[in-house]
């Protein structure tokens, strides 16, 4: 039995693609409450997303059958009304621009790094907060985000995120 609340954004028939699509809402949600702007360029992928600008992406990782955090690795059976738990597993990636070096080669100012630290962990909380905000089960969620290595003039954070299906 779905609590209410459950939602198929693509389709009670797709809810692998729908639980993705409910995450990367939820986390639209919760930026916008903190009056945080997230990156216009924002969407679901599979693998790896280009780092060509600021980017938010929500990428599908794998599923198995077990609650997130605990892959069953002994056969279980639906039968005789007994659901097994299904979860699914992405890395969530939201990459802006950081100062980098002027075009004299000096290095931007400690300010301006500062700044660009504090969004960054800024980024990194409210990620983690739509991570629990997005369980539509009540079963829980495994979630942890780390800081990205720089890409060029971009510094990102990256969350690794498991959701039961509903």
């Amino acid at each position: 039995m779905m609590p209410l609340g459950t939602n198929f954004p693509a389709g009670r028939d797709r809810p692998v693609a729908s639980v993705a699509r409910h995450l990367l809402s939820v986390i639209e949600a919760e930026f916008a409450a903190a009056n945080i702007e997230l990156p216009a360029r924002r969407g679901i992928t599979v693998g790896t997303v280009a780092v060509d600008e600021p980017v938010l992406a929500v990428m599908f990782g794998g599923v198995y059958t077990g609650a997130p955090g605990n892959e069953l690795n002994t056969p279980q059976s639906n039968r005789g009304g007994g659901l097994v738990p299904r979860s699914v597993s992405f890395n969530v990636e939201l990459w802006r621009y950081v100062p980098a070096l002027t075009a004299e080669g000096m290095p931007p100012l400690m300010a301006e790094e500062t700044d660009a630290a504090e969004h960054v962990t800024d980024d990194a909380w409210h990620l983690l907060e739509a991570a629990y905000a997005s369980d539509q089960m009540g079963i829980g969620v495994i979630a942890r985000v780390d800081v990205n290595p720089p890409r060029g003039e971009y510094h990102g954070v990256s969350m690794v995120v498991e959701l039961v299906i509903p």
